[in-house]
């Protein structure tokens, strides 16, 4: 990650909400592919990207981005959501890696019947689910990160 994209988070957050926004849609597909070909490959790069960018986007958000802004807002309310942010990053990436592991074993074969139902009504779940996270997210940090943009670089560049 360069110092630029260190200090100044609001592009940076952006982007990567975008970025996982396109991997849902690849992670929707993925089940149509299941059975051909190309299904294997699909989810071995749909699990890479979940390791390369969902995972260190919460980590990012949860030990640089949210301690700075309760370091600049003393605001109860937004601290309550960052809490509430962070324990919907708990809970998507237990979900996340449950669903990863159940299309790997799908794509292997390992997996049929009755666990592809429930996967599919887990995976749609779980999408909607990180949907509605980034949105939510979004709503609150994007206006924050712009109003206290000074600040958040200071706070940033001070832990780099």
């Amino acid at each position: 990650m360069s110092a630029a994209e260190v200090l100044n988070p609001q592009p940076r957050l952006a982007d990567e909400h975008d970025q996982i926004a396109e991997w849902i849609t690849h992670m929707r597909a993925a089940s149509d592919f299941l059975y051909g070909e190309a299904g294997p490959s699909r989810i071995r790069r749909l699990a890479a990207f979940y390791e390369r960018k969902v995972r260190p986007h919460f980590r990012y958000e949860e030990e640089q981005l949210f301690p700075a802004l309760r370091r600049i807002d003393p605001d109860p309310e937004l601290h309550d959501r960052l809490a509430n942010f962070e324990r919907e990053h708990d809970r998507l990436l237990e979900d996340l890696d449950q669903l990863i592991s159940s299309l790997r074993a799908i794509a292997e074969g390992s997996m049929g019947g009755p666990e592809l139902v429930r996967t599919s009504r887990q995976s749609r779940l779980t999408i909607d689910l990180l949907l509605l996270h980034a949105a939510q997210e979004d709503d609150v940090l994007l206006p924050l990160l712009e109003r206290y943009e000074q600040e958040i670089q200071r706070e940033l560049s001070a832990q780099v």
